[in-house]
């Protein structure tokens, strides 16, 4: 649940495409363990609109601590034919929202290759 409703939260926050700096400025690091502990709790914490940045910092964590990663390393070479349908539908979701995020770079400063060094690391683990 953590990963995919910490990525709903952020694709329905009406201005994080527009937040400068979004996936690598800072956030509260005690607000993001609060709503880390309502996600793993089974929870649904409310998030405020203006709090994308811890948003964006508990989606990374959230992919950073998948057992094995979002695709994991069986799974790498044949990618879409193999992946478990929870993860797929992760990174589709994850995909079309990174996309949304780039066509918006000349706000948020977030380009394609920005993006890849952010979520790199934490899909391919």
């Amino acid at each position: 649940m953590g990963a995919i409703g910490v990525l709903s939260v952020c694709v329905s926050m009406r201005y994080a495409l527009h937040t400068s700096g979004l996936f690598r400025a800072g956030s509260s690091v005690k607000r993001c363990k609060e709503l880390r502990k309502s996600f793993d709790e089974g929870g649904f914490p409310e998030f405020d609109s203006w709090d994308i940045l811890t948003s964006a910092s508990l989606l990374k964590v959230f992919l950073r601590e998948l057992p094995g990663g979002l695709i994991p390393e069986p799974h790498r070479t044949q990618l879409l034919k193999v992946l478990p349908e929870e993860h797929l539908n992760v990174l589709c979701y994850l995909m079309f929202f990174l996309s949304r995020v780039a066509a918006e770079s000349h706000l948020n400063l977030m380009t394609s290759k920005n993006l890849s060094i952010v979520f790199g690391p934490n899909i391919f683990q």
